[in-house]
C-alpha cells in the first residue's frame, strides 16, 4: 500500500508542476545517414555552432531498451564505450580547441564549433551520421502556483514533493536564497560568489533543498558571442542572473515568510500566500538540482550537455540515480524535429525523466511550440491514441522513498566534464513518462511573477 501511495503522490505532484511551468520536451527522429541540416546556415561564411550526431545509439536510449537491471547497466556502459570510440576519432579531426561539449547519454554526439563553409568536411569524418545545427535557447517563464490548485493538492495524493529531484536547466541557482533554506542576505551570496571565482566547490546551506549540480558554462558564456562559445564548466551551479533562482522556485522552493526568513511550513490550504514575500514551489519539498547551462547573459547551446548530466550525475554509466524531472525554462524561434536538444529531450523521457519545457507564448509564425518541445510520439494526446492510456498513467510506478546525497566535491566521470556524486540509487526503469500541457495568458503571469529581493 505504501508504494501504491507513493506512486500516486508522485504521479499528482508532477502533473501539478507540469501545468505551472511547461509542456513535454520531445523528439523526432535524424535524417538519414550523411544528412546535413542546412537550415538558416549564415551567409558569407562565417563560425557556427553545430552538433555531429554520431552512428552509434545514445546509452539511455540503450539503458531503456533492456529488460533487467543487470542487462540496462551492461547495455549502458557498451553505448558509452562506443560513443566515446567515435567522439575520439572526432577529437582528432577537429581538435580540441573547437569542441563545445561530447554527450554520451540522451545524445550520441560532439558539439563544435567550425566555419560554415567546413560542414561538408565535418560530415564525411568517419563516424558522423549528421551533421546539425545548433539553435542557440533563450530563457523564459510564468508561475502559476496559486491557479493550478497546488494548495489543495498538497494535502491530497500528489503531497509536496518529498524524495522527489528536480533538475533546473537554467542559469544556476542561487542556493543562499531563503528560498532553498539559506541565509538571504547579499554578503551570503557575495561570499558564494566570491568563493565560485576561485574556483572553490559549492557549500549548500540546505542540501536537503538543492543538494547540488553543475556549471556546464561558467559566466563568461554566451553561444551568440564567438568569443565566449566555448563553455568554461566547474562544479558549481551559482545563478548569475536570476532566472533560474526564479524557475527552481517556482518549482520547489520552499517559500519566503514577510520577514525574509525561510518559509517551513505547512504547505496546505492555510499557506499565507497574501502575506509572503515569496510564495512556495509546486513541490516545496522536493529536491534541487542546479544545471547551469547559460552565462551571466545572452543564450546557450548546452541543453543535450545538461540532459546528459540529468540523466547519470555521477558520470558512472548506471542511470538508475537519474533525476525524477527536469525543468528547461527555455526556447528558441524555427524548431526542427532534428534538433539535438529535442532529440535527446525524448530520449530522457524514453529512459524514464519527466522533461518539462517551456512553451513559446503566443506562437507566432518564428517563434514555435516546437523547440526543443513536443515531438509526436511523446504527446499526451498520442500516447492516449496509441497505448489506451491516460496520459499521467505513464507516471505511475512504484519506488521506496529515498533522500538524495548532499553533492559537495566532484567525482571522476567518463564523460569530458567533471560531475558531482549522485542521489541516492533506486529501482532501474525504463518506463516512458508524459505530461499535460498548460499554457497561461500574459495577463495570468503579470498577475503572479513572484516577487524577488
Amino acid at each position: 500500500m505504501a508504494k501504491i501511495a507513493r506512486s500516486v503522490a508522485l504521479t499528482s505532484m508532477a502533473g501539478l508542476l507540469f501545468a505551472s511551468l511547461a509542456v513535454p520536451a520531445q523528439a523526432g527522429s535524424p535524417e538519414g545517414t550523411g544528412s546535413l541540416e542546412r537550415l538558416a546556415l549564415p551567409t558569407p561564411p562565417q563560425t557556427v555552432s553545430v552538433m555531429l550526431e554520431l552512428d552509434a545509439v545514445p546509452a539511455a536510449v540503450a539503458w531503456a531498451a533492456a529488460p533487467t537491471t543487470r542487462s540496462k547497466q551492461a547495455s549502458a556502459r557498451a553505448a558509452i564505450a562506443r560513443v566515446e570510440a567515435l567522439s575520439a576519432g572526432v577529437r582528432r579531426a577537429v581538435g580540441k580547441r573547437d569542441i563545445i561539449f561530447e554527450a554520451t547519454n540522451v545524445y550520441a554526439g560532439v558539439a563544435v564549433r567550425a566555419d560554415a563553409d567546413d560542414l561538408d568536411r565535418l560530415a564525411r569524418i568517419p563516424g558522423v551520421k549528421a551533421v546539425h545545427r545548433l539553435v542557440p535557447k533563450e530563457r523564459d517563464n510564468f508561475i502559476a502556483v496559486p491557479l493550478i490548485g497546488a494548495p489543495a493538492a498538497w494535502t491530497g495524493a500528489a503531497g509536496t514533493g518529498d524524495g522527489v529531484t528536480i533538475g533546473i536547466i537554467d542559469t544556476g541557482i542561487d542556493y543562499t536564497h531563503a528560498d532553498f533554506g539559506g541565509p538571504g542576505t547579499a554578503e551570503a551570496y557575495q561570499a558564494a560568489l566570491a568563493a565560485k571565482e576561485a574556483g572553490e566547490s559549492p557549500v549548500y546551506p540546505d542540501p536537503v533543498k538543492v543538494a547540488g549540480g553543475i556549471d556546464l558554462a561558467g559566466n563568461a558564456y554566451n553561444a551568440n558571442d564567438p568569443a565566449t562559445a566555448v563553455p568554461q564548466p566547474d562544479d558549481n551551479p551559482l545563478d548569475c542572473g536570476g532566472h533560474g533562482t526564479h524557475v527552481a522556485g517556482t518549482a520547489g522552493g520552499y517559500g519566503v515568510a514577510a520577514d525574509g526568513t525561510t518559509y517551513r511550513g505547512p504547505w496546505d490550504a492555510s499557506t499565507p500566500f497574501d502575506t509572503m514575500g515569496i510564495g512556495p514551489g509546486v513541490a516545496p519539498e522536493a529536491t534541487l538540482y542546479g544545471i547551469k547551462v547559460f552565462g551571466c547573459e545572452g543564450s546557450t547551446n548546452l541543453v543535450v550537455e545538461g540532459l546528459d548530466w540529468a540523466m547519470d550525475p555521477n558520470g558512472d554509466g548506471d542511470f538508475s540515480d537519474h533525476l525524477d524531472v527536469v525543468n528547461m525554462s527555455l526556447g528558441s524561434d524555427y524548431g526542427s524535429a532534428q534538433d539535438p536538444d529535442s532529440v535527446a529531450s525524448g530520449n530522457a523521457v524514453e529512459a524514464g525523466i519527466s522533461v518539462i519545457a517551456r512553451r513559446a507564448t503566443p506562437v507566432t509564425p518564428t517563434r514555435s511550440a516546437d523547440h526543443p518541445a513536443m515531438p509526436p510520439r511523446h504527446c499526451p494526446s498520442q500516447l492516449a491514441k496509441t497505448t489506451g492510456r491516460s496520459p499521467m498513467d505513464s507516471l505511475r510506478r512504484s519506488r521506496e522513498p529515498r533522500r538524495p546525497t548532499p553533492l559537495h566535491s566532484p567525482t571522476p566521470t567518463t564523460g569530458p566534464h567533471r560531475r558531482p556524486a549522485a542521489p541516492s540509487s533506486r529501482s532501474a526503469t525504463g518506463r516512458r513518462r508524459s505530461v499535460v500541457a498548460t499554457t497561461l495568458t500574459a495577463a495570468t503571469r503579470s498577475a503572479l511573477q513572484m516577487r524577488r529581493r
